[in-house]
């Protein structure tokens, strides 16, 4: 399961780096404290404030006069405005959150320091289910890329790309930057998900990164590979396969995953979201 609404708030902000000798979170309660205490006390002018709460009016002068708010504190506004720090993984908001995190494990990257989100798109890959699974969390899409250049497609948010960076990062654990391949894991929100998350999951992944394989000669229907995924990625992943597959189907090898047939048939599936509630 995912972290409750404080423990969101507090890993969102605390993706932003320390200023100051104040934490991201930090920030974020001097800022709430400010705006309670104006909200008491409507009549007082920012030095009144300043003097009142023991803080450098500088600081806080715009913070009083509402045009200016600590970063921390609009990456919270803009997640609560787009439902993230309630959502749960069974509905569609929390099943887009984990189509979107799979995607950048499979054939995306958040890049440091501006938490820029990345998603390649290949010929073959479900880009219909990627780009319903961004539009259900608010994000509108720029694509770049050009293959006739040798330049691969990929899609990136248009607006508030840093704060959905730092949502998969600071809540969903995802990947940040290239250093993060060898030690890479699945996440522990995925192990103690109910299976139809796992499943939601497997598949993106599986439907991104799975290669074709010839079922006549060699048994198998699909192969994951990867060089620079260390051992737990791959015993982490057959482990999570044989929840929603019969186990012999799954085969572990050195830095990849072999599925037979009847692995294949339940994870090569673009993943799909929960229907809209009438």
């Amino acid at each position: 399961m995912l972290p409750d609404r404080p423990d969101r708030e507090r890993r969102l902000a605390n993706t932003y780096a320390d200023r100051g000798g104040q934490t991201g979170w930090e920030r974020v309660e001097d800022y709430r404290e400010i705006r309670r205490y104006c909200a008491e006390h409507p009549n007082d002018g920012s030095q009144a404030v300043a003097t009142a709460m023991d803080m450098k009016r500088g600081r806080i002068r715009g913070w009083v006069d509402a045009t200016s708010r600590p970063e921390p504190a609009h990456a919270i506004e803009v997640a609560d405005q787009h439902g993230w720090l309630d959502c749960e993984l069974s509905d569609r908001i929390g099943a887009a959150w984990t189509i979107a995190h799979a995607w950048v494990c499979a054939g995306g990257s958040l890049s440091g320091p501006s938490f820029t989100a990345r998603f390649a798109l290949g010929d073959d890959d479900p880009a219909a289910a990627l780009r319903e699974a961004l539009n259900v969390l608010g994000m509108a899409t720029t694509e770049h890329g050009d293959p006739d250049a040798g330049r691969g497609r990929e899609l990136q948010p248009a607006a508030n790309g840093s704060v959905f960076g730092r949502f998969l990062y600071g809540i969903l654990d995802a990947p940040l930057g290239a250093k993060a391949d060898g030690d890479r894991r699945v996440p522990t929100w995925v192990q103690d998900a109910p299976p139809a998350v796992a499943l939601r999951w497997l598949q993106t992944l599986v439907s991104v990164r799975g290669t074709p394989v010839d079922t006549e000669q060699h048994a198998y229907a699909v192969r994951l590979q990867a060089e620079r995924r260390g051992d737990a990625w791959w015993q982490g992943l057959a482990t999570q396969m044989r929840r929603v597959c019969p186990a012999d189907s799954v085969t572990l090898g050195e830095q990849s995953l072999l599925l037979r047939p009847e692995a294949a048939a339940v994870l090569d599936q673009p993943p799909t979201l929960p229907a809209l509630e009438s």
